[in-house]
């Protein structure tokens, strides 16, 4: 077969013959070429995305404010993915998140838990708390003037043992950095105010994220904790366990007893050995007693998982219980600072997009190359709680992020079930409690209505 014709002006250059590649050179660079393409297609699309909406919040940041005020604050509650990590969600956080807070100018404090539980018991003890003061609200002035005593005769003592010359004073007691600075030169009143105390209604003030929905489903049964349930941890009827020391015995004595009946047996068949066939001898399979080492893994299995702490009230008993009675909820609860507690401010809920399994590997690839949509909904969202877009709460709104819940691994559903996990029980809400709560809007902007970004 001819090569085909060449340029005789390429020929007498030296330059070889141009030919296209092979069939199968043409498929894996079409197919190399297109992945490539669309990954950084949706990297410059969520980068776009996010400093859009950037851009649309940074001039909140830009506002005079008193040097002496703390700019509006932000609680996040973000709870692990289910069988996955908390880096998964922590992720999500710091990409999208986390850049329009600082691009607002506000001020975020992040509660993470490492077993389930944890939030709903934070969230409640802080409510419980708040009702033990106002049950006995002269508990704090006696701690603090038994403090104040105790400081004064400790100084007292001190100064009767010491000489007679005076001990040396730090320069930081007597001058404060601000003084040097010159700070409080013209600015006399130097007392820290909350931006969150100067609010007019109580939903004005903070916010609350929640990323996951294991997380809401905890935030909110801590609320329903906090004003329905006891103040005390009631009286559980719990099984004897046993201690690990005493498991140990036991299994010692065991394997010990184990071991005496294999020797008699050896020894009785010592004058038959010659009788039996040496296929059926006893096989003696070793054990590992306490004196003998062991692998970590084996250490872990061992060691009793920790529990989360266990709820002082449950969905079932909500319509029984009393709302609070320490508590005036006919107008706005305040904690130690003046600021209305996370009771009253607006609740936001991010859904988590993390899909495990091998089975549903497709919708995996096709969420992994449009992570923009992703970054378009958690932008979007996040700008409905800086600019305080809301409505008040709804037993409707125990249906937020339940989508992520078709993308729960089975297996781990069927074992919390099992196990009555947090997660998979009966979620409900009580219209005297959400009476006095406020959620973020639900919808999302499109991309056309955002500014252009020079």
């Amino acid at each position: 077969m001819t090569k085909g014709n060449q340029n005789p002006a390429f020929k007498a250059l030296g330059l070889p013959r141009l030919r296209l590649p092979s069939r199968n050179w043409c498929i894996f660079w079409s197919i190399l070429g297109g992945t490539i393409g669309s990954i950084v297609y949706d990297k410059y699309q969520q980068k776009h995305i996010r400093t859009l909406q950037m851009a649309k919040l940074d001039h909140l940041s830009h506002a005079q404010v008193p040097f002496n005020m703390i700019p509006r604050k932000i609680t996040v509650f973000i709870a692990p993915p289910p069988s996955d990590y908390l880096e998964e969600t922590l992720r999500v956080f710091r990409k999208y998140v986390k850049p329009l807070l600082n691009s607002a100018g506000l001020d975020f404090e992040i509660y993470t838990e490492e077993r389930q539980g944890d939030i709903r018991f934070k969230v409640a003890e802080d409510i419980r708390t708040l009702r033990r003061e106002a049950l006995n609200p002269n508990a704090d002035d006696n701690k603090s003037e038994h403090s104040i005593w105790n400081k004064l005769s400790s100084k007292l003592s001190k100064s009767q043992n010491t000489q007679e010359d005076e001990p040396l004073v730090k320069m930081s007691e007597k001058i404060s950095v601000k003084d040097i600075i010159g700070i409080t030169l013209y600015n006399k009143n130097d007392e820290v105010v909350r931006e969150d105390q100067l609010v007019r209604s109580p939903e004005d003030a903070g916010g609350v994220i929640c990323i996951g929905r294991g997380a809401f489903k905890e935030f909110m049964n801590g609320i329903h904790e906090g004003l329905l349930g006891p103040l005390e941890e009631p009286v559980r009827d719990e099984p004897v366990v046993l201690d690990s020391n005493e498991l140990k015995g036991e299994k010692s004595s065991i394997v010990a007893q184990e071991n005496e009946f294999i020797n008699e047996e050896q020894s009785r068949d010592t004058s038959g050995e010659s009788l039996i066939d040496p296929s059926n001898e006893l096989k003696v399979i070793p054990t590992a007693t306490s004196d003998e080492p062991t692998k970590e893994g084996e250490e872990d299995d061992e060691k009793p998982k920790k529990k989360g702490p266990l709820p002082f009230i449950y969905p079932e008993d909500y319509a029984n219980a009393q709302l609070a009675p320490e508590l005036d909820l006919s107008r706005p609860i305040l904690d130690t600072n003046g600021v209305p507690i996370i009771y009253h401010q607006p609740v936001l809920v991010l859904r988590q997009f993390n899909l495990p399994g091998f089975i549903r590997t497709p919708e995996r690839l096709w969420r992994f190359f449009t992570k923009r949509s992703q970054a378009e909904y958690y932008c979007s969202k996040t700008e409905n709680l800086v600019l305080s877009r809301k409505h008040p709460m709804t037993i409707k709104d125990q249906e937020l992020a339940v989508e992520e819940e078709r993308d729960w691994p089975k297996k781990w559903v069927k074992s919390a079930k099992e196990r009555n996990s947090e997660w998979v029980r009966p979620f409900e809400f009580d219209d005297r409690v959400i009476r006095h709560m406020w959620v973020v809007n639900d919808d999302v902007h499109d991309e056309d209505t955002l500014p252009s970004v020079n």
